[in-house]
């Protein structure tokens, strides 16, 4: 923990700055260009100059669910909220919808009950996971989630609306 500290604090040379901000740059840009295992590897070029950094990660996993490479592109997406995502429960959820957009609710589910051990106080998480649950018709496991979720954030309109709905 002591070393993980010690890089964290240590900032990054302003020579491996601008290269890591190249190939991050680079990566999205190919990305948009449909040159998924390009920008993967340029997104693996960033991870390797400054491997403190969440955004890299962040867009290394959204090419991989575009390549339909699920588990890695979960495993990655951790990686960046390990390295400190801003917002991480609300990434939680955003790339669960992803998948429930793909009609993959059983990948939804299983993220965003990651998400839960992570961020075990989040209504977000608990509200879309219920929703989730529900969708997969595991009502006895969505009902008592969003009721968790109003717990946790009495006036949630996403808990009551999805309540309300089953």
């Amino acid at each position: 923990a002591q070393d993980a500290q010690t890089a964290i604090a240590k900032p990054l040379p302003p020579e491996l700055w601008g290269a890591y901000a190249y190939y991050n740059t680079l990566g999205i840009q190919l990305r948009t260009q449909n040159k998924i295992k390009e920008a993967v590897d340029a997104f693996q070029k960033a991870i390797d100059l400054n491997p403190n950094r969440p955004a890299p990660y962040l867009n290394m996993a959204m090419a991989l669910f575009d390549r339909q490479q699920y588990t890695a592109a979960n495993e990655v997406f951790l990686e960046a909220v390990k390295h400190g995502l801003p917002n991480g429960n609300q990434w939680f959820c955003d790339f669960a919808a992803l998948y429930r957009q793909r009609n993959m609710t059983t990948w939804a589910i299983n993220l965003l009950q990651k998400g839960r051990e992570i961020y075990p106080q989040s209504y977000l998480i608990a509200a879309n996971l219920g929703s989730a649950l529900a969708q997969a018709d595991r009502y006895s496991e969505g009902v008592p989630e969003l009721e968790r979720a109003l717990g946790l954030q009495p006036s949630s309109t996403l808990a009551l609306n999805n309540l309300g709905i089953l």
